[in-house]
């Protein structure tokens, strides 16, 4: 196996941050920890990062942006990273793969497309969270081998939905789970009262041409604006921005809080009466605005 950052040995913490990888190979990992020998109260930071995987079968399989092990129960944060891979989903690689034996997990703000599964988390984590993340093309969004994941205002748009591929983890779901978007409408569909299903991404993504996806929302994509809900005081994991950095206003769902104009289009007619000064008979004008902006 290849990786482009690996660390396996005893620290207190670990911090990867701000790094460009642009990785190549079969059975490979952009970046890699494992944490066997790390003291009590450890913790892993891992976000801002941009990577790219090449996964291109049949010889380029098995590729995983960012794997972590982890047999200490540490804390762990993967947040504001972007992890894309060249591969159509098919084939068995992880955006985002982390054994947790007891710790914590908490995933936000991320952008991932083009994996057999978003993220995967296994063994027995002690918790899981999934906010604000935005997962595009892959078999399967964020998963979980056996602790239930809470998921809040994230947005899972899966390669296709039926038996082999799915959005959401219904199995392992938090009952708290709320406020999410999918491209399921029923089985595997974002859970919570709230939630968005049949969500198409074309719609709501500035680009999902492959190899070339971004994942920031239009500002057309009017079924997510405004349709999250605020965790900047969540007592489990506080958000208050989004991928970029930036504010969180009224929170759109997915990893980027859309800034600028939104374009909404309406039809309506107005009809006023006009008195002419010169006969006093009545005009009927109609008014017909198609567009209007409104800041954010």
């Amino acid at each position: 196996a290849e990786s482009a950052i690996m660390a396996d040995s005893a620290a207190q913490a670990i911090s990867i941050h701000n790094c460009t990888i642009n990785m190549d190979g079969d059975d490979s990992y952009a970046v890699a920890i494992y944490a066997m020998d790390y003291a009590s109260g450890s913790t892993i930071d891992i976000y801002e990062n941009n990577i790219l995987v090449h996964e291109d079968a049949p010889t380029k399989q098995n590729c995983y942006g960012i794997y972590i092990y982890d047999e200490l129960g540490v804390s762990i944060d993967v947040y504001r990273n972007k992890i894309f891979s060249t591969g159509d989903g098919t084939f068995q690689g992880d955006g985002i793969y982390c054994y947790s034996d007891g710790g914590i997990v908490k995933l936000y703000n991320n952008m991932i497309a083009n994996f057999y599964r978003g993220a995967f988390i296994d063994a027995t984590a002690l918790e899981i969270y999934s906010y604000y993340n935005s997962v595009h093309y892959c078999c399967q969004g964020i998963f979980s081998n056996s602790t239930d994941i809470l998921y809040k205002n994230t947005v899972i748009t899966s390669k296709l939905v039926g038996l082999d591929y799915a959005d959401f983890d219904t199995a392992h779901t938090d009952p708290a789970s709320d406020y999410n978007a999918s491209i399921a409408s029923a089985a595997y569909a974002a859970p919570g009262a709230n939630s968005l299903h049949g969500v198409v991404p074309a719609d709501i993504y500035l680009s999902v041409v492959a190899d070339n996806e971004n994942l920031h929302i239009k500002n057309t994509a009017a079924v997510i604006y405004d349709a999250g809900v605020d965790v900047s005081a969540d007592p489990n994991l506080p958000v208050a921005d989004d991928y970029d950095g930036d504010a969180r206003v009224r929170p759109d769902i997915g990893a980027d809080e859309f800034q600028g104009a939104i374009t909404h289009t309406a039809t309506f007619t107005i009809d006023a009466i006009i008195q002419t000064a010169t006969d006093a008979s009545i005009v009927m004008a109609a008014f017909t605005p198609t567009t209007y902006l409104r800041g954010r």
